[in-house]
Parts: C-alpha cells; sequence; structure tokens
C-alpha cells in the first residue's frame, strides 16, 4: 500500500482531490493521519478515575488525570485530537 507522506489539516483538501481522481485508493484515503491522531477516554487505575489516552489503532499511549490534561498532552506530543463518543 503507497502511504501519502507528509499529511496535515492544510493538505487534506489535495489527499481528498487525489482519492476523487484514483490516484488513491479509498483504503489509502482512509488511512490517512492515522499516525497523527489520536482520543482519550475515561478510564479507571487502582479505582481512580483517570482519561486514557490512545492512538488510532486503539494503542493505549499514556494516561492524564483530566480532559483538560489530555487534550494538552496530545497537543504537546503534535497529534491531532479526535473526539469520540
Amino acid at each position: 500500500m503507497r502511504m501519502v507522506k507528509g499529511f496535515s489539516r492544510e493538505t487534506l483538501p489535495e489527499a481528498a482531490n487525489m482519492a476523487q481522481k484514483g490516484i488513491m485508493t479509498g483504503q489509502e484515503f482512509k488511512g490517512l493521519g492515522l499516525a497523527q491522531t489520536a482520543y482519550f477516554r475515561p478510564a479507571l487505575r487502582e479505582g481512580v478515575k483517570v482519561f486514557a489516552i490512545h492512538a488510532a489503532d486503539g494503542t493505549q499511549i499514556a494516561i492524564a488525570d483530566d480532559e483538560q490534561s489530555a487534550v494538552a498532552v496530545i497537543l504537546k506530543s503534535q497529534l491531532i485530537p479526535s473526539f469520540v463518543h
């Protein structure tokens, strides 16, 4: 599978255009930004509510004490926060 390097918020429209023209497959388009995306969700650690930070593939990469700290860790790591329900 080809990977489009240099993904950013600015290059997403260009990548979408490439997908529409058939230059990249739909699967490749779906994979854009996965390495740059993280999300967080509530978790329990030793009976205490924390926020687990995960890479887009579900791998836990950090723990934060609260939501604000979780977002700060994601941004400081130069990742794009993805908010999921």
